[in-house]
């Protein structure tokens, strides 16, 4: 499940979780990739828990939360 979001400087932003695939480790992470601007590079923010809780938060948290999410993350490698 993927959600998104609008930052403040109105770039939209796919939201999603994600734990193993693509090289990341088995951790879970929300990842944030810009659907407005292709050439930023995706950010992401480490969650404690597996994918289904990532998920769920993903799902059901509330947008400043969510926004508060993405000012707490940084770039993928």
């Amino acid at each position: 499940m993927s959600r998104n979001l609008r930052d403040a400087n109105l770039l939209e932003w796919e939201v999603f979780a994600s734990a193993g695939d693509f090289g990341m480790p088995d951790r879970a992470y929300i990842v944030f990739n810009c659907l407005s601007d292709r050439r930023l590079r995706p950010r992401y923010v480490r969650q404690e828990g597996d994918k289904a809780e990532a998920e769920a938060l993903v799902a059901g948290i509330a947008e400043p939360e969510l926004e508060a999410l993405f000012s707490q993350s940084v770039e993928l490698d």
